[in-house]
């Protein structure tokens, strides 16, 4: 459930950012900023998983 909600999300912003691409012709400023916030959370919150999965399998091989 939690899931799909997400994906719903997501696919409500593409729409988003495609209504205001089609309304004015360009992505609005407000629009980039918001998904380069999610991109720069995104790719911190990957990170941290990256490296919790490594100090995990080092605990795990010693």
């Amino acid at each position: 459930m939690e899931e799909s909600h997400v994906a719903q999300n997501k696919l409500l912003e593409l729409l988003d950012v495609f209504r205001d691409y089609t309304q004015t012709g360009r992505v609005a400023n407000q629009i980039t900023e918001k998904l380069s916030a999610k991109l720069a959370y995104h790719s911190a919150t990957l990170a941290n998983a990256s490296q919790q999965a490594t100090k995990t399998l080092k605990q795990a091989t010693t």
